[in-house]
């Protein structure tokens, strides 16, 4: 698997990766398919993203939500990756 240490490590490096947004946080992690995901949330005025991340056989996997935020707001956002990353299911 991964050690805790390894999994905020890439969470790290992720908000560095975002460091020109106006806002850049890491939310508490979550679990999808029994797997440990960290939450990198970033905004600038135009769009929002959100990345999931996880250590799997020792390879940095992450899923990447971008959204035009003057298209759909923050509750709109939330709610869609609410229904798709619950299905996330680990193939190994």
């Amino acid at each position: 698997m991964y050690a805790d240490d390894e999994l905020d490590a890439a969470a790290e490096v992720t908000k560095r990766f975002y460091k020109d947004y106006k806002k850049v946080d890491r939310l508490p992690d979550v679990a999808f398919g029994g797997v440990p995901f960290y939450h990198v949330h970033a905004e600038d005025p135009e769009q929002s993203r959100d990345v999931y991340g996880t250590i799997r056989d020792g390879l940095l996997i992450d899923v990447q939500w971008s959204f035009n935020r003057g298209l759909i707001d923050r509750k709109a956002s939330d709610a869609l990756i609410d229904q798709v990353m619950p299905t996330f299911k680990p193939t190994s």
